[in-house]
C-alpha cells in the first residue's frame, strides 16, 4: 500500500487524471492522503522523544512545529535537535515561514537582546498569553465563504432578473432566505441544529464528533472575537436582505417575511409553520458563539477526541 502510494501521479493543475504526469515521484506524497500524516509521525518521532528529554514544551502536526519554554538555554538546544532532526529525515526547515526563536509578551516592548510578539499563529490559530483566536487568514476565509452563501443564495438571481417568484410566493417566508439559514447552519454547525445547541448548552453533552468549519477550531476563549464575528454575520445578511428587497421590488416581485425587519430582528426571527400544527420554524442567524461554547464544552467534558476527524486543523489554513 506505501508503494502504491509512492508511486501516486504528481498533481497537475489542481487535480488527478488518467492524464496525469508520468514523471517518477522523487520525494515527498500526496498530501491529504491517509499515509501522509502517518509517515510524517513516523519520520518525526524520534525528535518528538528528544523534545520531550529536553523538557521543553512542544505541539507538532505533521512537519509543523511550535516549541516553547521559560529556559532560553532549553529552546536553543531545542532548535539544534530541530535541524539535527531536519537533516536525518530530509525535510528542509523553511527559514522564511520559521521566525526563529523569539520572546512571547503582553505588550509591545522595548528593543531587545532577541525578538519579541505578542502573538504567534498555528495551524489556523493566533495565540497570546491570554487567548486562543482564529488566524486573521482563517478568519477572512470564513468571512469570505460566509460573503459567498449571501450572495449566491439572496442577490445573485434578483440581480440577473431570474428570481423565481414561486420561491416568494408558495410560503410566507422568502425560501431563499430559509435556505441560506440552512446552508450557513450547516457550514458552521455541522449535523447540529439550533434546539442541539440549546440542549447542549443547558445540559449534559453526550460523547460525540462534531463537523461544520468551527470544529477546526475546539480551543477558542477570545469570546470578544466571536462576538465580533457574529455581528459581522448578522450585519452582512441585514444588507443583502435590505439589497434584495429592492432589487425584488424593481421587478415588481413580492417580498414576503422576514423583509422589513430590523436587523435585531432578523437575529432572532422565527416563521410560522405552514403546516397546521402551528409551531414555527427556528430561523434565527446561526451564532459562532453558541457554537464555539458547545465545542469548548464537549472539549472540556470528554477531550479533544470530539473534534470530528474528518477536518483536520491542518487543512483549514489560509
Amino acid at each position: 500500500m506505501i508503494e502504491r502510494f509512492l508511486q501516486a501521479p504528481i498533481l497537475e493543475s489542481g487535480t488527478y487524471s488518467a492524464t496525469a504526469s508520468s514523471e517518477p515521484r522523487t520525494a515527498g506524497i500526496p498530501q491529504g492522503t491517509s499515509l501522509s500524516l502517518f509517515l510524517a509521525n513516523l519520520a518525526a518521532s524520534e525528535l518528538d522523544r528528544r523534545l520531550e528529554l529536553l523538557g521543553v514544551g512542544f505541539v507538532r502536526f505533521a512537519d509543523d512545529t511550535l516549541i516553547w519554554s521559560s529556559s532560553y538555554e532549553q529552546i536553543c538546544q531545542a532548535v539544534t535537535a530541530l535541524y539535527e532532526a531536519s537533516e536525518l529525515i530530509g525535510s528542509v526547515i523553511h527559514e522564511d515561514k520559521s521566525k526563529g526563536i523569539r520572546l512571547l509578551t503582553s505588550a509591545p516592548s522595548r528593543p531587545a537582546e532577541f525578538t519579541t510578539t505578542e502573538h504567534v499563529n498555528f495551524l489556523g490559530h493566533r495565540l497570546d498569553l491570554q487567548t486562543i483566536r482564529m488566524k486573521d487568514s482563517s478568519l477572512d476565509k470564513i468571512k469570505k465563504r460566509i460573503a459567498e452563501l449571501d450572495y449566491t443564495n439572496l442577490l445573485l438571481e434578483p440581480s440577473k432578473g431570474s428570481q423565481c417568484s414561486d420561491r416568494l410566493t408558495e410560503t410566507n417566508v422568502d425560501k431563499d432566505y430559509v435556505t441560506l439559514i440552512f446552508q450557513l447552519r450547516r457550514y458552521l454547525y455541522g449535523s447540529l441544529t439550533e434546539s442541539d445547541l440549546r440542549r447542549f448548552r443547558n445540559g449534559s453533552i453526550p460523547k460525540m464528533k462534531f463537523d461544520g468549519v468551527m470544529s477546526y477550531f475546539p480551543l477558542l476563549n477570545d469570546s470578544k472575537e466571536l462576538t465580533q464575528l457574529d455581528g459581522w454575520i448578522a450585519t452582512t445578511i441585514w444588507l443583502a436582505m435590505q439589497k434584495r428587497a429592492r432589487l425584488l421590488k424593481a421587478a415588481h416581485l413580492g417580498v414576503p417575511d422576514p423583509h422589513g425587519l430590523s436587523k435585531e430582528e432578523l437575529i432572532t426571527f422565527k416563521a410560522q409553520s405552514p403546516k397546521a400544527t402551528g409551531g414555527s420554524t427556528d430561523l434565527r442567524i446561526p451564532s459562532v458563539r453558541r457554537i464555539s461554547d458547545v465545542i469548548s464544552l464537549a472539549v472540556t467534558t470528554h477531550g479533544l477526541q470530539v473534534v470530528s476527524s474528518n477536518g483536520p486543523l491542518y487543512s483549514y489554513e489560509g
